[in-house]
């Protein structure tokens, strides 16, 4: 019996407005297929959504036999013509349709895409089941189901944006203090030897002040990426531990303190922020340990990582899950933020960050995770 067009026309109209009040992908494709069945009066009924290059089934009758559809790509099959070219597609006899893979007995199929999302296809038993009209309703049906598609998929990006943008925020609200703790160290190495130099006129201090500015440079560079673009490390290279420690003592105030590598490792890393890691962690004892705090940094007995211990008062159990929250500090002159940087860049290079007790009964900061050069 042929459809009544006034009537599907005006069941179809008010469909488009139940479209609206959906918030998923799938519901608005079940509604669909509940509508293409209800009002056009399709047995046989799927919609699949694309994702990287297939067709997965998002929704489908409950009249369709197990074995009745399946997946396909979108170079496979009607849906995949229909998706490719953007035009709906009557097939009469899928006997005879080169691009027909039907996945049961059926004779006819209409296919109709969803503009970039997918395909809906509705398939008869019989030969020559879908006429013009059919094709005509199954459009403006379909052209519901897209326009609601774009509305949720807008939606999402917007939610999207908004999460960007408050992680942005947040970013930069701590732009100003992290940028000030990091760049303390040089400054305070750059306004020494600088005054080193005006008394002894020896040429060595300028070195050291040249090896801060060019420090705070390179600060400067990295932390401007990571507000701006959320960018946590660069590249990553072979890192040999023993040289890392070197380079972070060139230009981090360490006053007295005795800092010793023990043992040898060679691991993959973002030298820049891994330097910025190391050099958190000396200040830090040197904050909390006094300035004559000995350090020693090392591989781990089982090569998961690397240590950074100092022979100071510790870190009590009860303070070990909040030591590494920015602005928490316990020194008078910590900012709160170097244990947080700490686990920004660890986080950054998918490594963990733990603190436990050295075999001085100081802290012991173990970074693991970490993968060999």
């Amino acid at each position: 019996m042929a459809i009544d067009r006034e009537r599907a026309l005006k069941a179809l109209n008010t469909i488009a407005t139940e479209l609206k009040a959906y918030e998923s992908r799938e519901a608005v494709c079940e509604r669909t297929i509940e509508a293409a069945e209800s009002i056009l009066e399709f047995d046989i009924c799927v919609i699949n959504l694309e994702e990287d290059g297939h067709l997965p089934i998002t929704a489908i009758s409950s009249a369709t036999p197990p074995d009745g559809t399946s997946p396909m790509t979108v170079e496979e099959g009607l849906v995949g013509l229909a998706y490719r070219t953007g035009e709906s597609i009557i097939v009469d006899d899928l006997e005879q349709h080169e691009a027909a893979t039907p996945q049961g007995p059926y004779q006819s199929a209409l296919t109709v895409p969803i503009g970039k999302h997918g395909v809906f296809q509705t398939v008869s038993n019989e030969t020559g089941a879908f006429t013009e009209t059919d094709r005509e309703l199954a459009e403006l049906l379909v052209a519901h189901c897209e326009a609601a598609l774009d509305r949720i998929e807008h939606a999402a990006e917007i939610r999207e944006r908004s999460r960007k943008l408050e992680r942005q925020n947040k970013r930069l609200a701590e732009f100003a203090d992290v940028v000030s703790h990091d760049l303390r160290n040089p400054l305070n190495v750059l306004t020494g030897h600088l005054e080193l130099a005006r008394e002894t006129g020896d040429p060595e201090h300028f070195d050291r002040c040249e090896a801060a500015i060019e420090r705070m440079e390179t600060l400067i560079d990295d932390l401007l990426t990571l507000a701006r673009e959320g960018e946590a490390i660069g590249e990553v290279e072979p890192v040999d531990l023993e040289t890392l420690v070197e380079r972070c003592l060139e230009t981090t105030d360490v006053e007295d303190a005795t800092v010793e590598v023990e043992g040898t490792l060679q691991f993959q890393a973002d030298p820049d922020r891994v330097r910025q890691l190391i050099e958190n962690l000396l200040r830090n004892a040197v904050e909390h340990a006094g300035p004559d705090v000995a350090v020693r940094i090392g591989p781990l007995p089982d090569g998961s990582g690397f240590y950074v211990a100092d022979d100071g008062p510790g870190v009590p159990e009860a303070d070990r899950d909040q030591v590494f929250e920015a602005g928490y500090s316990t020194a008078e002159e910590g900012t709160g933020f170097g244990l947080s940087i700490v686990r920004e860049v660890a986080r950054a290079h998918g490594w963990s960050v733990d603190v436990t007790d050295s075999d001085s009964g100081g802290a012991q900061f173990e970074i693991t995770g970490v993968e060999p050069a």
